[in-house]
């Protein structure tokens, strides 16, 4: 570990120019008025970078990175044998909890577990999106700090029309209501998802800085990376002990690589759903595409003919989080900027790192 002469601190086994190019990209950002409390991580074989803030706490939250923690228990859960794909995701809930929810309706095709994996089951999202005159749950927390149960998530999609049809796979329709539905079959089978995480993917990859927050976390808050909305704090504690399944991991930049590159070399599930994770992309907003709780970043070689940034597969998170792999290059990289406006900031990021070391 070295200290960077600009501030903040890095570490890197490569060359000087590389070094410096990661180093002056990391910087920056940091400087850049809409960000907080910087950090990014690469790995690959023969090189290993690292830049965080001065001052800067190690942990921070990864917001919907969590995704992939959900699919992993999952994936394990359908190697063991609990469940399939292909099971109707209403027969692992409780009647209570499908009934007058969009997608599970007895006319439509049955929303599987692939579907709630994949965002193709039609159910609309409980976070971002709200019936016309009414707030989104990301509008009311904008305003004060609140919390909700899965329960309450689900319940705000009761009575909603449906996104598209369950099933329809030529499109993912994100929705963290879906992540919601799964850590109710996950707790099912495990209890609580935040110990279901610690026993099967923390615990086991030795990650000892990775937790999920819950409200016995509330007293931690301020020990955690702080988010920015904007150029405002954004506070709020209840909320980010809520998303659990859907967004709620706190963990290092070390510790989701270590993370991604276990996923990605199929130290945590079978190597037939791994494939199925890695396949078959869906479009979804540009320039992202989905499987089955995973996302990938892929950008038109159009955009950059002569020199075309690589496909990378992980998952991002809107607290301005990145988690991606490029298996061409065995390459990882991680990071945030901690900012909730400015979604693309990350990804602008990820790709600068990504020429620097070409």
């Amino acid at each position: 570990m070295r200290d960077c002469p600009h501030g903040g601190h890095s570490h890197c086994v490569t060359n000087t120019q590389t070094l410096r190019a990661l180093d002056d990209i990391a910087l920056a950002t940091s400087h850049r008025s809409l960000t907080s409390q910087v950090r990014f991580e690469v790995q690959m074989p023969g090189l290993q970078w690292s830049f965080l803030d001065d001052g800067a706490p190690e942990q921070y939250f990864v917001a919907s990175i969590t995704k992939l923690a959900t699919t992993a228990i999952v994936f394990q859960h359908i190697d063991e044998g609990h469940y399939a794909l292909t099971t109707p995701a209403q027969d692992l809930l409780e009647g209570s909890v499908t009934e007058g929810v969009p997608g599970f309706a007895t006319s439509s095709p049955p929303v599987t577990v692939a579907d709630l994996l994949g965002h193709t089951s039609g159910i609309p999202d409980y976070f971002e999106t709200a019936p016309r005159g009414t707030d989104t749950m990301l509008a009311r927390i904008r305003r004060e700090d609140v919390g909700w149960t899965p329960l309450e998530a689900i319940d705000s999609v009761r009575g909603r029309d449906a996104v598209a049809t369950p099933g329809d796979t030529s499109k993912a329709h994100y929705s963290d209501t879906n992540f919601q539905l799964l850590q109710l079959i996950i707790e099912g089978i495990d209890g609580p998802y935040a110990t279901a995480v610690q026993q099967r993917i923390c615990s086991p990859l030795g990650l000892t800085q990775t937790f999920v927050f819950g409200t016995e976390h509330l007293e931690r808050f301020d020990d955690i990376a702080a988010i920015t909305d904007g150029k405002s704090a954004f506070a709020r504690p209840l909320a980010m002990a809520s998303f659990q399944a859907d967004g709620g991991m706190v963990s290092t930049t070390v510790e989701q690589i270590r993370f991604l590159r276990a996923y990605m070399g199929g130290q945590l599930f079978s190597q037939g759903l791994l494939e199925r994770a890695t396949t078959n992309w869906r479009r979804m907003f540009f320039p992202l595409e989905y499987s089955l709780g995973t996302m990938r970043f892929r950008l038109p070689r159009a955009m950059s003919p002569f020199s075309p940034m690589p496909p990378f597969i992980g998952h991002s998170g809107a607290s301005g989080a990145v988690l991606f792999h490029d298996p061409s290059r065995d390459l990882t990289i991680a990071g945030s900027v901690n900012q909730l406006r400015k979604r693309s900031m990350a990804f602008q990021v990820l790709g600068k790192i990504e020429r620097a070391l070409r």
